[in-house]
């Protein structure tokens, strides 16, 4: 039986840094945040990468995020 190998992607997996800006502040811009356009700009953060594909051969990796289900085919795309 394989372990499991658990990532979170907002800040973990992908930079998110180019899109923060549409939630600091007061007013918060969610829907902005989430645009798939938007999402599909996050560079991979390269360690992280590295770490997760030294696990894979030998690990299950799942991943782990607060990204509302409308995101999930955008999500999917960046992942691949």
């Amino acid at each position: 039986m394989k372990r499991t190998a658990i990532f979170d992607l907002d800040g973990t997996l992908a930079d998110a840094s180019k899109r923060l800006h549409f939630i600091q502040g007061e007013k918060k811009d969610w829907d902005g945040f989430f645009r798939p356009e938007n999402l599909a700009m996050d560079a991979v953060i390269e360690p992280v990468a590295d770490v997760l594909e030294a696990l894979e051969k030998e690990y299950t990796i799942v991943f782990c995020t607060g990204r509302p289900q409308r995101t999930q085919e955008a999500t999917i795309r960046w992942l691949s």
